[in-house]
């Protein structure tokens, strides 16, 4: 009796897998008619950990073409993500900065009175404003280093 049930359930295991296989076949398939961003994101691949040698992405072109050549199929593009992370911390200090000022700045806040003097300050506001905007211009005008991030577009699945 225990023979039957695993033999069953090792069965309907093996069954699910193969349906499982043919609806996943058969659903990019329907992906693969119409090339909209369902059909980019199937066909998309986020590659992280280019060495610093190869940072415009010759080489792993090179190397996803000889990999792909066996499989008939190309590398429709390649894009090198440059390093925007402290061009987003600038921002976010920005950001924060215009908050707390709106925050400190309401007259019909109940603690209004309990700020201190130097956070109500406008043109302390307005030089921390200025440096701010001037670490943003100069971040956004320094030599763009890749970061060792690509996202690959692929002709098929």
């Amino acid at each position: 009796m225990v023979f039957v049930h695993t033999f069953l359930t090792i069965h309907l295991v093996q069954k699910t897998r193969r349906d499982a296989r043919v609806s996943y076949q058969m659903s990019y398939k329907e992906m693969s008619k119409k090339r909209d961003h369902e059909w980019l994101k199937a066909r998309t691949l986020h590659i992280r950990g280019i060495p610093e040698e190869d940072r415009a992405g010759i080489g792993l072109r090179m190397v996803l073409e000889v990999f792909l050549s066996e499989q008939n199929g190309r590398v429709l593009d390649l894009q090198i993500v440059p390093p925007f992370h402290h061009i987003l911390d600038i921002e976010t200090q920005i950001r924060d900065l215009k908050d707390l000022n709106m925050l400190l700045s309401s007259k019909e806040n109940d603690f209004y009175c309990c700020v201190p003097r130097k956070y109500k300050d406008v043109q302390k506001y307005e030089t921390q404003m200025e440096k701010y905007e001037e670490k943003l211009e100069q971040e956004s005008m320094r030599r763009i280093v890749p970061s060792g991030h690509a996202f690959v577009c692929f002709d098929s699945i």
